[in-house]
This record gives C-alpha cells, sequence and structure tokens, in this order.
C-alpha cells in the first residue's frame, strides 16, 4: 500500500541508486503527496531553471503509479525548499500582472514557463478579477491575463 513511509522509502533508495544522499520527508494533502528533499547535491537534483528537479518528480511520480495503479494520485517533490522560493516570486508576478491589468486594461502575456509555474500562477489569479489562459506551445507556452 501506497503511504508516507512508502513514498520516503522509495525516494530514498532512488536517491541512493542515482550516488546522492539527503534527508527526505513526505506529507500527504488530500490525495496529493509532497516529497521535501534536503541534501547538500541542491544544486545538481534541481538543474538549471528546475529542469532536474521536474525530471526526478516524473520519475518518482511514474514510478509509485506503476506500483498504486493510481492515476489521480499527485506527487510534488521539492529540493531545498527551492519550489517554495520560486512560488513566492511567481505569486507576486502574477499579483503584479493582475494589478497591472486591472489599472491599465490591456492583457499582459507573462513569460514563458513550465507546467508547474503555470499552475502556481493560474491557482493564484483564481481568487483575483482577471482570467487566466494559456498561450503558446512547448517551452514558448506563457500565460496571458485578462481583465474578467
Amino acid at each position: 500500500m501506497i503511504n508516507e513511509e512508502y513514498i520516503q522509502q522509495q525516494v530514498k533508495n532512488l536517491l541512493e541508486k542515482a550516488s546522492f544522499s539527503g534527508e527526505v520527508t513526505v506529507e500527504k494533502e488530500d490525495n496529493r503527496y509532497r516529497v521535501a528533499i534536503t541534501t547538500e547535491d541542491g544544486g545538481l537534483l534541481i538543474g538549471q531553471g528546475g529542469t532536474h528537479i521536474l525530471a526526478l518528480q516524473h520519475l518518482i511520480r511514474l514510478c509509485l503509479r506503476k506500483e498504486s495503479k493510481d492515476e489521480e494520485m499527485s506527487v510534488y517533490v521539492d529540493i531545498n525548499g527551492y519550489w517554495k522560493e520560486k512560488e513566492k516570486t511567481l505569486e507576486q508576478e502574477a499579483l503584479d500582472a493582475a494589478k497591472k491589468v486591472l489599472d491599465e486594461g490591456a492583457d499582459i502575456t507573462l513569460r514563458a514557463m513550465n507546467a508547474h509555474e503555470r499552475k502556481i500562477v493560474h491557482d493564484v489569479l483564481a481568487t483575483e478579477a482577471v482570467t487566466t489562459e494559456s498561450a503558446g506551445f512547448g517551452l514558448d507556452r506563457r500565460i496571458v491575463v485578462k481583465k474578467a
């Protein structure tokens, strides 16, 4: 059965197989597991612009879904608080864009973001007096903020 302890052990095993070490903690929120890794190798595991952390998160998700047969299970991986800091920056960027759209009335297209970053922005602006939509393809996918 998949639970916090099982996920913790699987992530530790994966890190060890890749010759990394660190502390792993897992918390469950609804049907989402938050995996926090604290390691001295954070820079290598995070990668430039978070590319490695996203790949690691995808790999962990695939391994766990194969074991659990639960397509709805969500796994969120953070290394050395990278996403917590990134979320703060994205939230501020999103709120600044919303304020500018409301003040000036013109749509604003934000910089290109990966899917995880776009989700954070969509979630932050869901309670604001603006609408958001994704535009573009692949690595050039962006969020357009519009007046509601």
